[in-house]
């Protein structure tokens, strides 16, 4: 029953985040890069909202009483996207044809890219899915309650950081791919304390810098797709950039899918050490990638293409 309700809750959940990315984007000239950025932020309310609800219901213990507020919340929230619901003016449609004006991914630079954002993006969920599992069931176990409240505070960093890092300014001045290197390169550092020492001393720390990463990461990395120019071509915007963009962020959800199996048989095969430093080392090796990437590309092929 509960590999049923996975799979059926995985679908709804991959369903949700690209319809609603584009019926937020129908509202802003379907620019999918720049809503996607600025709901981030909104996202990380919501999970640190289900994170609370649990961690309150599973202390009493009232798991049926979790399961209806968490249900509650989802339906209440979808019931009033529905009802806010209006046709809006048309737009044009994006192109889902490769144009035959541009290459396709066999630059040097762009396989350096694409490989780092895959391995950026294997890891990037294996940290807040498993740090409570990590802190209660290892050398330094604790309470449930503590490590929850670590990753509540964790998802609130999030909150910050996610308009911070769509922010004018922070575009303008680091710019989408230099934030998402940075952000990859720390956030893989965090990694490895947590799962040499499992403490929630050491813990507290690297989860409040990480999830200052992790809304950055989750901001930025499909406007750093748009940014990153494939082939230096005259036109700054080529009419097959949407479908580029749609190919590489599902080839990354399912790296992403895939880090949290592989994080989970690596535990059980290994213990946390192993479980947490392969996905530290993905992220810290796809941020090199990505600024290696950067670096050939040069600064003056880049832009902006909201």
């Amino acid at each position: 029953m509960l590999v049923v309700q996975g799979i059926v809750l995985g679908c709804a959940l991959g369903l949700l985040m690209p319809l609603s990315t584009l019926a937020l984007a129908s509202h802003w000239n379907n620019l999918v890069p720049l809503v996607s950025m600025e709901a981030t932020g909104f996202a990380f309310i919501g999970a640190a909202v289900y994170v609370t609800i649990a961690a309150v219901a599973l202390q009493v213990p009232a798991w049926e009483a979790m399961c209806f507020a968490s249900g509650g919340v989802t339906i209440g929230t979808l019931g009033a996207a529905a009802f806010l619901t209006n046709k809006c003016r048309g737009h044009a449609r994006h192109s889902l044809q490769y144009s035959s004006k541009t290459l396709q991914f066999t630059q040097l630079p762009s396989l350096l890219f694409l490989a780092g954002y895959v391995a950026i993006l294997f890891g990037v969920f294996s940290f807040p899915v498993y740090i409570v599992f990590l802190c209660t069931n290892s050398t330094g176990s604790a309470w449930p309650l503590q490590p929850s409240s670590m990753l509540i505070v964790s998802l609130a960093c999030g909150v910050v950081s996610a308009p911070w890092s769509a922010s004018k300014r922070i575009r303008d001045s680091v710019g989408p791919v230099n934030a998402f290197v940075i952000a990859a390169t720390v956030g893989g550092v965090c990694f490895y304390n947590p799962g040499e020492m499992p403490f929630t001393t050491v813990s507290w720390p690297v989860s409040i810098i990480y999830g200052l990463c992790l809304g950055v990461l989750l901001t930025v990395h499909l406007k750093a797709i748009s940014v990153f120019h494939w082939m230096s071509v005259p036109v700054p915007y080529h009419s097959d950039m949407a479908i580029r963009m749609a190919v590489v962020a599902a080839v990354g959800g399912i790296a992403a899918a895939g880090g949290i199996l592989v994080t989970a048989i690596l535990i059980e095969e290994g213990g946390f050490d192993l479980g947490m430093m392969v996905p530290g080392t993905s992220m810290l090796a796809g941020g090199v990638l990505v600024g290696a990437a950067r670096y050939l590309r040069g600064y003056k092929q880049f832009f902006m293409a909201l």
